[in-house]
């Protein structure tokens, strides 16, 4: 066999789909030779088209929690430790995710639970998908100030219309004007309450409305609750043009009285 017939050959090879290594084994060739041979004379596979560019497929980036529990994955802990951590983040309750990893019974995980959370590497990877959740959330933390701020000067008036009027006793037989002893006309003031439509009204700021046999009520967020989260938060503050929000992602104890074994 010639070398063009050799060519010829394998291009036939490779138009039926034949990998390169093996078209080179075939015809006693190297696998760089027959990929020269592939651009210069421009195979093409069955079915495609010659010029045409293979169409890339389209390929979305891993979420950072995706990144996050693929580190988990390639870390130091055993698969227990690791299965703890992910059903922790799931269920954010120790004691019940060390019960559904380890199979234990509830008094040996409240104290087993409360000591997974106080590991260094554990803790590390928890708070480490923690913050990736939170990054995809898009939620900055100047966001959470402001909605504390919108409860701290939350007003009820901006979601009830209330108010009276005046209304004149008269008399059912006569339809007279009722006087006192002074000759004065009686007059009685009426009260009246509503809810405000709620298209008319931020309704973020409600905690809750309730229906009972005395009426409806309404409960906004607790203003105090809030203004003395946004003191905590400017007393942390170092200088008063420092934006920078802290937050803590440290776990806390589940059972501070539980003892370490």
């Amino acid at each position: 066999m010639t070398d063009q017939e050799r060519i010829i050959a394998a291009e036939h090879d490779y138009e039926l789909g034949m990998k390169y290594k093996d078209i080179a084994a075939k015809y006693d060739v190297s696998f760089n030779t027959v990929k020269s041979w592939r651009g210069r004379y421009s195979w093409t596979r069955k079915g495609a088209k010659k010029g045409c560019t293979k169409k890339q497929k389209m390929v979305h980036p891993k979420k950072l929690s995706e990144k996050a529990i693929e580190e988990l994955n390639d870390s130091e802990l055993t698969d227990k430790q690791k299965a703890f951590v992910l059903e922790y983040l799931r269920l954010y309750n120790a004691t019940q995710a060390y019960i559904n990893v380890y199979d234990a019974n509830y008094q040996t995980a409240v104290t087993a639970g409360s000591r997974m959370l106080r590991n260094v590497q554990i803790k590390k990877e928890i708070n480490h998908i923690r913050k990736a959740k939170l990054k995809e959330l898009a939620i900055e933390p100047l966001d959470l100030i402001e909605d504390i701020v919108k409860e701290a000067k939350g007003d009820i008036g901006n979601y009830l219309d209330f108010g009276n009027w005046p209304d004149k006793l008269i008399d059912k037989e006569s339809g007279a004007p009722l006087t006192d002893a002074d000759g004065k006309e009686i007059t009685i003031h009426h009260s009246y309450l509503y809810f405000k439509d709620k298209d008319k009204v931020d309704t973020s700021l409600i905690k809750k409305i309730t229906k009972g046999k005395d009426g409806a009520t309404i409960e906004l967020y607790d203003k105090t609750k809030a203004r003395d989260k946004l003191l905590e938060w400017l007393k942390n503050q170092s200088d008063d043009s420092d934006t920078t929000v802290n937050i803590n992602f440290n776990i806390p104890k589940e059972d501070n009285n539980a003892s370490e074994s």
